[in-house]
């Protein structure tokens, strides 16, 4: 019998196998449009408990918040049974360790479930590497990952039971 791979000590709880999100982008278009605040995106989190949903992804605006209001995001959230995703970009992270230490800490410190990475433009080794170090990294501080634009699925999920999703779009 084929014995699966053990899952490192520190990784998070493994997902159900059908996760559902919400998410918003009105973030996204002219400078002159207000950015998504906390308090919107508590409405959000409270609908998207209502629908039964597991987790709402903060797409780039939470970056700009105080750590005080993700916290009160990640607490409202909780208390409708949503998990907190945060979008972040795989090109600020992929030569810094030290970046992804901050935000990893940043993370865990507010409460948030896990991380939606996005922009994974090919497949060489330094793309790969950073796939794995970031598994490692994450399940270390007990976060989840989503991978979108990303690569291939590869049975990392055996290894990293934190790597939650990979995303990507078929095109020709």
């Amino acid at each position: 019998a084929e014995t699966p791979l053990a899952a490192p000590d520190a990784a998070a709880a493994t997902a159900p196998a059908t996760t559902r999100s919400s998410t918003t982008t009105a973030s996204t278009g002219p400078a002159s449009r207000p950015r998504v605040t906390a308090k919107e995106m508590k409405v959000w989190s409270e609908l998207a408990g209502k629908l039964g949903f597991e987790y709402s992804i903060l797409e780039g605006f939470w970056a700009s918040w105080s750590d005080d209001d993700l916290k009160d995001l990640v607490s409202s959230a909780r208390s409708a049974n949503v998990g907190i995703f945060v979008w972040v970009d795989s090109k600020k992270l992929i030569h810094d360790p030290e970046a992804r230490r901050v935000l990893y800490k940043r993370c865990v410190d507010a409460g948030v479930a896990g991380l939606k990475v996005d922009f994974f433009d090919h497949e060489h080794k330094e793309t790969i590497d950073l796939y794995q170090a970031m598994l490692k990294e994450a399940a270390e501080n007990k976060l989840l990952l989503d991978f979108h634009g990303a690569d291939k699925p590869t049975g990392t999920q055996r290894t990293w039971p934190n790597e939650l999703a990979l995303s990507m779009l078929l095109t020709m």
